[in-house]
């Protein structure tokens, strides 16, 4: 996926979350959302991932 290329990520417990890629490498990307996540938010994304027993979507 090419730097600088907008996406909409679901994300559990957060939503539709607008984002740019900042790196691509090998199959893996880091994003920059447009939105910050808070604190709260994010902790509780996190224990949405450790309660699914699959572990997160990896898409």
């Amino acid at each position: 996926m090419p730097m600088g290329e907008h996406l909409t990520l679901e994300l559990p417990q957060l939503g539709a979350m607008r984002a740019t890629v900042m790196w691509s490498l090998s199959g893996r990307l880091g994003v920059q959302f447009d939105t910050p996540i808070t604190v709260d938010n994010y902790l509780d994304l996190l224990d949405s991932l450790e309660s699914t027993p699959e572990g997160p979507r990896l898409i």
